[in-house]
């Protein structure tokens, strides 16, 4: 069977791409995990109750249909199964991928609060999300053959295997995940490690649904971009709104210098001339950071 994750792209070519592109898009520090969110984000595509309402056979929305949760839960096993379940990596990975249509979710909301030896309660709300969820295991497992071939091909058989074979695995993973929760306090960076890998899914996912290739990235230093702002908004041209810009830029890099042991920093302004006054900023603090902030800021800017 052909499974296709557009009316007019096929799910594997899909996958391919998205694979590809968040090696070029996201930090290199993550690119394992990139890879297995990137192969893992549409894992749930590969139902036939998606496939049905992609080319509108559907009969009414069934929750069967979703593919975002049962592929949350593929990408969390994968990254357990690869040993690499330390720490909240897993947990951040599993959002990534549940948020991919959305905005970020309460991913709490989508874990098990209460269970025994490794069974979700049946009073559990998550319990009935279970039934669903492996119903969409079984649905998937009846094109088990074509679809191991294709993620063999993306490096992911093994994983497909593993998961599929294993009777409990997706309740085995959503319990594993709520065991990481209590993790996320004391992980002072999970927040921008989540933004960094739900962003880059991001990029990936859309510039390969929109048919582009993905553009180079380049970027520009604070003294070349500063030079231009001297330049476009000289002491020739003084109005209100250059004026306030200006304002805002030395107020921003003279409080963080007055304030520079403190870790997180916030900048509200009106919409205007944000990059410059962003790079300001990361000026000022760059003594103190790694050399990847310039572009981690620009992208959050």
């Amino acid at each position: 069977m052909e499974f296709y994750s557009h009316p007019d792209m096929k799910l594997i070519v899909h996958l391919s791409q998205v694979k590809e592109y968040s090696l070029i898009y996201g930090n290199k520090e993550y690119s394992e995990i990139n890879e297995i969110v990137a192969c893992g984000h549409d894992f749930g595509k590969y139902t036939t109750y998606f496939q049905d309402r992609l080319f509108k056979r559907e009969k009414g929305e069934k929750p069967e249909g979703n593919h975002a949760h049962i592929s949350a839960v593929f990408t969390a096993y994968v990254m357990f199964n690869r040993g690499m379940g330390k720490g909240v990596l897993p947990l951040i990975a599993y959002n990534a991928v549940l948020s991919h249509h959305s905005r970020v979710k309460n991913f709490e909301k989508y874990l098990p609060m209460s269970y025994h030896e490794n069974k979700i309660n049946k009073s559990d709300d998550m319990y009935w999300k279970l039934q669903i969820l492996n119903k969409q295991k079984q649905n998937i497992k009846e094109n088990y053959t074509d679809i191991y071939n294709e993620y063999k091909s993306l490096g992911f058989g093994e994983d497909f295997k593993a998961f599929m074979d294993d009777e409990d695995s997706i309740e085995k993973t959503l319990i594993l995940l709520r065991k990481k929760i209590l993790l996320l306090y004391d992980e002072k960076d999970a927040y921008w490690i989540h933004q960094q890998i739900f962003s880059t899914l991001i990029a990936s996912d859309k510039v390969s649904a929109s048919k582009v290739k993905p553009f180079e990235q380049k970027f520009v230093g604070y003294s070349e971009l500063n030079k231009i702002r001297e330049d476009e908004f000289s002491d020739k041209e003084k109005n209100e709104i250059n004026n306030m810009r200006n304002s805002i830029l030395k107020r921003v890099q003279e409080n963080i210098s007055k304030n520079y042991n403190k870790e997180v920093f916030s900048i509200i302004a009106p919409t205007g001339e944000r990059v410059i006054i962003v790079m300001g900023a990361v000026n000022v603090m760059k003594p103190r950071v790694s050399g990847t902030l310039n572009k981690y800021i620009l992208c959050i800017a």
